[in-house]
């Protein structure tokens, strides 16, 4: 039995997550891959170099806004 499960590891669930554990709830975090970041992780395009794919993910994302400024006490501009 879970508080809260999350479907993906992303950076908001993620973050959404450790907010909620450290509330002392228990999470559950399932993810397809082996490793967390979801659209976050880098690709190498063309085997190229790594870059960072998905900060486009956030914007526009109201709750994520939320949650970053009244949860984690970070002010937006």
């Amino acid at each position: 039995m879970y508080d809260f499960i999350y479907v993906g590891a992303g950076i908001v669930n993620c973050l959404d997550a450790c907010n909620e554990a450290f509330s002392g709830k228990s999470i559950l975090i399932l993810d397809k891959s082996d490793c967390i970041g979801g659209a976050w992780n880098s690709i190498a395009p063309f085997n190229s170099i790594q870059v960072e794919n998905a900060v486009h993910y956030l914007l526009p994302n109201a709750r994520a806004y939320r949650f970053i400024e009244f949860k984690l006490k970070i002010p937006l501009t």
